[in-house]
């Protein structure tokens, strides 16, 4: 059936994914592992980094179809969040953050294409986790500062309300 073992990748992930709920890379990654121990005749064992891949690719598709919710975490479809509402100065933050480092894992995986030496792809790895670590950290305080933000402004809403209440009973 599948000859690739990108194939059985993308056809695992599609599948697990199609709930439309969000899932994590670990979950889908030992999903698709599990599957491909049912399969044999392909060009190479799925590995970790076959699934790793085969998500980035999926992901930075930008057809919709497929989306990173956040930092390790995907989702078929259009993010619900991103469909109600008028995104705020901390959700476009985020996304910027999440564009940069999908553009900072497909560099990884494009030097790696080029140049398959083992010592300087360790270290570029090295690079790319600590970035990715500063990202998801900017990533976790803006989301934090967003919903404090979205609290505030909620809390407006609400006393808007209770005076234009009061002064309609007055």
């Amino acid at each position: 059936m599948f000859q690739k073992s990108t194939e059985l990748a993308r056809y695992y992930i599609r599948d697990l994914m199609k709930d439309g709920c969000e899932h994590g890379t670990k979950e889908i990654a030992d999903y698709v592992l599990d599957r491909a121990k049912e399969h044999e005749g392909l060009d190479k064992p799925v590995q970790m980094s076959t699934v790793t891949t085969v998500l980035w690719q999926m992901a930075k598709a930008g057809d919709g179809s497929f989306t990173k919710t956040k930092r390790g975490v995907y989702q078929m479809g259009i993010p619900k969040k991103e469909m109600s509402g008028k995104p705020t100065c901390h959700d476009r933050a985020i996304r910027s953050l999440i564009r940069a480092e999908r553009e900072i894992v497909g560099s990884f995986y494009r030097a790696m294409e080029q140049d398959p030496d083992f010592s300087s792809a360790m270290n570029l790895q090295k690079e790319c986790r600590n970035l990715q670590e500063q990202l998801g950290k900017m990533e976790q305080s803006l989301a934090a500062s967003g919903a404090e933000y979205r609290e505030k402004l909620a809390e407006r809403k609400e006393e808007t309300e209770e005076a234009s209440m009061e002064m309609a009973l007055s």
